[in-house]
């Protein structure tokens, strides 16, 4: 996945530099939404062969340089090849770092760091890591698939958000939360029961 990570993310920050900022955030919603939605329906297709996985780096590379978001199309991928919950953990912790490093070397390339972004990074950074904790206590303490449904579920109305936002009307968050809550109904009645009796698979 690395391999194709690292020429996507310069890829990213090159269209982050000079694309339309409008369009980038409405590609970036419409991209994220269907990958959220079939997290969230528990959607489960290994690729089986991991040579396979290198291609799929470029685009969550490029998702990453534009946005530094590559969440949900990561535990697309790890999730569906079997990595259980440690495996899934260092996985991710990897590859985030080399996509941290290579969309900084690539920003930093481009100048697109400015003042303003150094000073509000700062800002923020100490609410993040506060927030991160937080999330590693909570994450300990509920169920490992409860915990990822819920996850989505944010995410898939932070997209929604996103797109209204984009769109200038209500209707695509409307739609996906709709979308999301019926998936979560099904996943609390069918889903969760299964997996407590100890049903692996989600569907």
């Amino acid at each position: 996945i690395s391999l194709g990570i690292v020429p996507g993310t310069l890829v990213g920050a090159l269209l982050l530099k000079s694309a339309d900022p409008s369009l980038l955030r409405l590609a970036t919603f419409l991209v994220l939404a269907p990958l959220v939605l079939a997290q969230a329906a528990g959607l489960r297709k290994p690729i089986g062969d991991w040579r396979l996985l290198a291609p799929l780096g470029f685009p969550v590379g490029v998702l990453y340089g534009v946005t530094t978001i590559s969440g949900p199309p990561l535990a697309m991928i790890l999730n569906n090849n079997g990595l259980v919950k440690g495996e899934f953990r260092t996985a991710m912790a990897l590859i985030r770092t080399v996509e941290s490093t290579a969309t900084f070397i690539s920003y930093l390339t481009l100048g697109v760091f400015k003042p303003a972004v150094v000073y509000l990074a700062a800002l923020v950074a100490p609410v993040i890591v506060v927030s991160m904790i937080t999330g590693q206590l909570v994450a300990r303490m509920a169920r490992p698939e409860d915990f990822r449904r819920l996850t989505m579920s944010f995410d898939a109305w932070v997209i929604g958000y996103g797109l209204m936002g984009a769109l200038g009307h209500w209707l695509p968050f409307a739609l996906i939360v709709i979308a999301d809550l019926i998936l979560l109904r099904y996943y609390i009645t069918v889903q969760r029961p299964r997996i407590i009796k100890g049903d692996s698979s989600p569907l």
